[in-house]
């Protein structure tokens, strides 16, 4: 039986040289794949991740267009906020949703917002709680008046954030009368600013005028009771703010008196986007006329006549920006005493208050 040639060792070692050749180009081949294939998902996972922090972003600038919108005195509705409105910014675009619509929350506005990269759809839902940056009346001003040493009436707070009570007693002082106190839902109110004219009680005509103010009433309906150290004509009145800086509400005041048929007081505000709120005491049966003024407005306006006869009136105005020196005027028909004061009210501060995401 012939047998094949045997194979010299020299070939044997180079064919053994080729197959480890071999195996190792396969082998250097399976690694390249396999490398490739590992960047290349390393690459898609940090363009997903990219385009999800650009969403957050795109989200964040949403939170800010509604947070301003609302700010400046808009609604916490769809239509105040501009909700289910794309901005497109970028490769992505933004909106305040209108599903589910905003909603005031104890005077503060909630709302979601979504941030979207276009080619790619990757987005991203926050949903916020956003404080007013504007002061805004609250409710309805109301005002009481009669003869006596006490006057009560009702006044309703309404919610809203950072709120703040404003009441103004007008009244006849010709022996002295002051005022002992003032109460709002059993709460003292704490005095501000007050002139009488002429400046000292001689037991002629005198009438004095006074600010006070309760920072962070209760919401609801209650009374506000005035007490005075002896009876006399009176006139209370009473306003409620929101938006209100609560550490110090009031960042300046003024007081004006004379004998004249132009009732007047000016006040020097310090910070944008304050208001001015003003009360006016003035004897006789003549009425007063506010004097027209950019965004200013009545708050009350009446008269108590007979033997201690006195009128009482208020005003408020804002939002002033850049802060200035505001007049608050007044004409009536007779030349009489009359003393004013006036307050500025000091904003409060804006912005997000509560922040979640979205998951979907």
């Amino acid at each position: 039986m012939n047998r094949p040639p045997a194979i010299p060792p020299a070939r044997q070692r180079g064919i053994v040289s080729i197959i480890a050749a071999v195996a190792l180009l396969v082998m250097v081949g399976l690694a390249l794949r396999i490398g490739l294939g590992m960047s290349a998902s390393s690459a898609i996972d940090s363009s997903v991740q990219n385009d999800s922090v650009e969403a957050l972003f795109l989200a964040e600038s949403a939170v800010e267009r509604g947070a301003r919108l609302f700010a400046a005195g808009g609604t916490c509705t769809a239509a105040g906020l501009e909700a289910g409105t794309d901005f497109n910014l970028g490769r992505g675009r933004f909106r305040v949703l209108d599903t589910p619509a905003p909603a005031l929350v104890s005077g503060n506005c909630r709302f979601q917002a979504r941030g979207e990269i276009i080619p790619t759809g990757q987005s991203r839902t926050v949903e916020v709680v956003v404080a007013p940056g504007a002061i805004r009346l609250n409710g309805t001003p109301t005002v009481s008046k009669g003869n006596g040493s006490s006057l009560s009436w009702s006044h309703t707070v309404e919610a809203g954030a950072n709120r703040l009570l404003i009441v103004g007693v007008s009244w006849r002082s010709d022996d002295g009368q002051t005022v002992s106190s003032v109460s709002y839902a059993g709460q003292p109110m704490t005095p501000v600013v007050d002139k009488s004219q002429p400046a000292a009680a001689t037991g002629a005509t005198r009438v004095t005028v006074q600010i006070f103010r309760l920072i962070d009433p209760p919401v609801g309906t209650a009374d506000v009771n005035v007490t005075l150290s002896a009876a006399t004509g009176v006139v209370g009145g009473a306003l409620a703010l929101s938006g209100v800086n609560q550490t110090t509400p009031i960042e300046a005041t003024a007081s004006n008196s004379d004998r004249s048929t132009t009732p007047n007081v000016s006040v020097m505000t310090l910070t944008g986007n304050a208001w001015v709120v003003d009360t006016v005491a003035r004897f006789g049966a003549g009425t007063l006329t506010m004097t027209a003024a950019a965004n200013r407005s009545e708050a009350w306006n009446t008269k108590i006549g007979g033997k201690n006869q006195v009128g009482g009136a208020a005003s408020y105005r804002g939002p002033i920006s850049p802060p200035a020196t505001v007049a608050m005027d007044w004409t009536w028909d007779a030349n009489n005493h009359w003393a004013a004061t006036a307050v500025a009210v000091k904003p409060g501060g804006s912005g997000v208050i509560n922040w979640r995401e979205v998951v979907k």
